[in-house]
């Protein structure tokens, strides 16, 4: 069956190649028709012959048409990313709109949430709802910073959330050196990343709720925000398209027109994206993102 189909596609050739001025044996290029129609002839009998090896067809067919396997093949890829991410809403970034868009990209992919997940949203809500969710000042968070969750150990108090301002600027047009495509990427990625930061540190107020974080295992509590984080972000791209566009653009344009907008987008799309490719597995979770973050146990706590 793998010779019939071979000799198909170099029957297709021929049909595609035979008003081709000049075709290559093994000596090098030649033009003359007998010759072409020799090479032919020849590369016709190898194939019809079930006897033979699949090398010595593949030879024949090499000999006949100029070692097909070097010719370099140029195209250019077309990105159909944004068909599978939903654009930054036209509403200003405010954390009430991020919740709530956060739930939107998720009901439109028609999922049942985790307990988990819909917890650490619930959780998100509630303490939006009792002021305690906001964009830090400027100059408060390092910028490596995505967010932070306040919270005291064995306190009835439910903690409060920072997150990082830089994301609120990305998500305006402040900056005017960049077109509409990167403005377009910096947005959604700024919406993206603040939706995710969210859940990631509601994680850490569900946990709390759970009596289950504590400032000794620092470590054990990442791992269980950014597992809900890497699957809110699976869960609204589902095979990472999205991300991958959101990634690539902001790269063309940081070579191609490098602005403060493009870095920043292609850092945090990049970061989502590290995220995203992990296999959800704790243990990868910890090795591949915690830990190269930096994350140590607070060992003078007791």
């Amino acid at each position: 069956m793998t010779r019939i189909c071979a000799a198909i596609l170099l029957g297709t050739m021929l049909a595609i190649t035979a008003s081709a001025p000049a075709f290559a044996d093994a000596s090098g290029i030649v033009g003359a028709d007998e010759e072409f129609h020799d090479a032919v002839a020849g590369v016709a009998a190898v194939a019809r012959n079930a006897a033979l090896p699949a090398e010595q067809v593949k030879d024949a067919a090499d000999r006949a048409f100029g070692e097909p396997n070097a010719v370099k093949i140029q195209f250019k890829a077309q990105l159909r990313g944004w068909d599978f991410v939903k654009p930054a809403p036209d509403s200003p970034l405010t954390i009430s709109n991020a919740l709530q868009d956060a739930r939107a990209r998720l009901f439109e992919r028609g999922l049942v949430l985790s307990g988990p997940l819909d917890g650490a949203l619930a959780a998100g809500d509630k303490l939006n709802s009792a002021d305690r969710v906001h964009f830090a000042p400027k100059g408060m968070m390092s910028p490596y910073e995505a967010g932070v969750f306040f919270y005291k150990d064995n306190d009835p108090d439910p903690g409060r959330i920072m997150i990082n301002p830089n994301i609120l600027d990305m998500a305006s047009d402040a900056d005017k050196e960049i077109d509409a495509e990167m403005l377009k990427a910096a947005r959604t990625t700024a919406w993206i990343a603040a939706e995710a930061t969210l859940v990631h540190e509601s994680a850490h107020a569900l946990a709390k709720a759970w009596n289950q974080l504590h400032p000794t295992k620092v470590i054990d509590g990442e791992v269980f925000a950014f597992g809900l984080e890497r699957e809110f972000l699976r869960s609204i791209d589902p095979h990472g398209e999205g991300l991958a566009t959101l990634i690539s653009v902001a790269q063309l344009h940081q070579k191609s027109h490098p602005s403060n907008t493009a870095t920043l987008c292609y850092q945090l799309s990049s970061m989502l994206g590290n995220l995203w490719r992990t296999d959800g597995k704790a243990e990868t979770i910890k090795s591949s993102i915690v830990v190269p973050a930096g994350y140590t146990e607070n060992k003078s706590v007791l």
